[in-house]
């Protein structure tokens, strides 16, 4: 059972997300309504809550920060990630992925596009300094695991990375031509929730609650599994 604290806080980010949804600005009063907590607790969560300027304390209120950020918190709080999935939309998505591949010091690139007839998509691409992960994010319904759809989406992406080793130099003309360093890549799919398989052939996959851990032991993961992608002829 969750100690008092800890419940409060999960009703404290469960009121913030589903009204950040319409506006950043949300009342004092609103949020005690709501939660139906006792004042100081209120106050003495919103406090630590805005600590990690997730929230910003204002007169009469409080204005959300980032979204992505509360999300992170309910995560660490707790709460199923399938229920905190249900607040974030796919730009939130990618942005949570970029946030933790920057967290590990990769450089970013979000929405990488080249037009057809030998078009390319790249949701995210985190350009460091042993690998490249180039990242498929998944904003499939919580729950969904056809495994079908996750093998397409393993297709799907090698074929994207074949496309980059012949296009990369366009991509690079146009994004920064550091990304002619290019050479070896960790393919990956995230997924908004755990669908029980970690790799098919040389793509990882991982839900975006352990997409952290996953970088943490990126190196032991790409020596056990080969998962490297070479650009290299």
């Amino acid at each position: 059972m969750l100690d008092p604290y800890r419940l409060a806080v999960r009703k404290v980010l469960f009121t913030l997300l589903e009204a950040s949804k319409k506006t950043n600005f949300i009342e004092y009063n609103y949020l005690k309504e709501k939660t139906r907590l006792a004042s100081q607790v209120l106050l003495d969560v919103l406090e630590e809550l805005s600590k990690s300027e997730e929230i910003v304390l204002e007169a009469g209120g409080v204005v959300v920060a980032s979204r992505i950020g509360l999300v992170e918190e309910a995560l660490r709080y707790g709460v199923p990630v399938d229920r905190a999935s249900l607040y974030l939309d796919w730009r939130d998505f990618e942005a949570l992925t970029a946030k933790y591949l920057q967290a590990h010091s990769y450089k970013v690139y979000r929405n990488l596009r080249l037009p057809p007839p030998h078009g390319l998509e790249i949701d995210v691409l985190g350009l460091g300094p042993r690998y490249t992960v180039i990242v498929d994010c998944k904003h499939w319904s919580p729950g969904y695991s056809k495994k079908w759809k996750l093998r397409r989406a393993v297709e799907d992406h090698l074929e994207r990375i074949g496309k980059l080793k012949n296009r990369l130099w366009v991509l690079a003309r146009k994004y920064g031509e550091e990304l002619r360093s290019i050479k070896k890549i960790v393919p990956v799919i995230v997924t908004l929730t755990d669908p029980g398989i970690r790799h098919i052939g040389r793509v990882l996959i991982s839900p975006i609650n352990t997409f952290n851990d996953l970088l943490l032991s990126l190196d032991a993961i790409v020596e056990e599994l080969g998962t490297i992608v070479l650009l290299e002829d």
